[in-house]
């Protein structure tokens, strides 16, 4: 499957300018509009610690907010990078608490020349976006209680960053095939001619929440309802669709309508 584009700016330099005003809001806007209408029941695992969606929203979120320490990386050889993170690498924190990272002198070459589509480079900013927040107890109690017992070594650590990294493309590929399966059900299971009351009735029993103001009738009597259902998601970008079922004066459904995707993006 395709990789996620990266959100994560390529320029270090540019950083503060553009990420350092949400770390200040502390507030992810995705997670504020159309995410809150949905809240599949899905999980993914992370050595024996079982991530909700939203906690993987939350995640997501911290991959962004570590972003900041970038500004402050240490340019290093390529000789010296680790191995297993060659472009970027999070080496815990300095004897103040503050993040040490450190950044290849290739990084910039290969990131002007893949324009964000290299995926090996969105992975090691993402893991070292994720560890910096981590190692400053950021991240809710389950996991700081894996960073504990990860960062005891470097490379146990770094795993786990990789680890969180893969939990949120799984989540991200979870909520396409929940949502693909709900949309396909609902236009199976809603047909035209159905009382308003029967459809409410079939979305409870499928768990389906419907949004928030979109009851009210128009100034000719019809009604319109809203199912919002998730889509793919990364750190800074999160995408949705709108279901919309309408009823006609006498509120029987006569038609449904899928949206194009909806983007909510830093």
């Amino acid at each position: 499957m395709e990789r996620m584009r990266s959100l994560i700016p390529h320029c270090p330099s540019r950083v503060l300018a553009s990420l350092w005003l949400l770390i200040t809001l502390t507030c992810i806007p995705w997670q504020a509009a159309d995410a809150a209408q949905a809240n599949p029941p899905l999980y993914v695992t992370v050595d024996g610690v079982r991530l909700s969606y939203r906690r993987v929203l939350d995640l997501s979120g911290l991959a962004i907010e570590g972003t900041g320490a970038f500004q402050l990386a240490v340019k290093k050889p390529s000789t010296q990078m680790p191995t297993n993170a060659a472009l970027f690498y999070y080496d815990g924190t300095d004897l103040h608490g503050k993040p040490i990272v450190w950044i290849s002198n290739a990084y910039h070459a290969r990131a002007k020349q893949a324009e964000a589509a290299d995926a090996e480079l969105q992975r090691e900013e993402m893991v070292a976006a994720l560890l910096v927040m981590l190692g400053a107890g950021k991240g809710g109690s389950d996991l700081q209680r894996l960073y504990r017992k990860a960062s005891s070594t470097a490379e146990s650590r770094q795993r786990l960053g990789v680890a969180l990294e893969n939990a949120i493309e799984r989540m991200s590929e979870k909520v396409v095939h929940y949502s693909s399966r709900e949309r396909r059900w609902i236009f199976a299971h809603l047909t035209a001619g159905m009382p308003r009351a029967r459809v409410l009735q079939l979305l409870r029993t499928q768990s389906l929440t419907v949004k928030s103001g979109s009851v009210p009738a128009t100034h000719d009597g019809r009604q319109t309802l809203l199912v919002n259902l998730p889509g793919t998601f990364e750190p800074g970008c999160y995408f949705s669709s709108n279901i919309t079922i309408a009823f006609d004066a006498s509120v029987r459904l006569y038609k449904i309508d899928l949206s194009q995707p909806i983007p909510d993006c830093l």
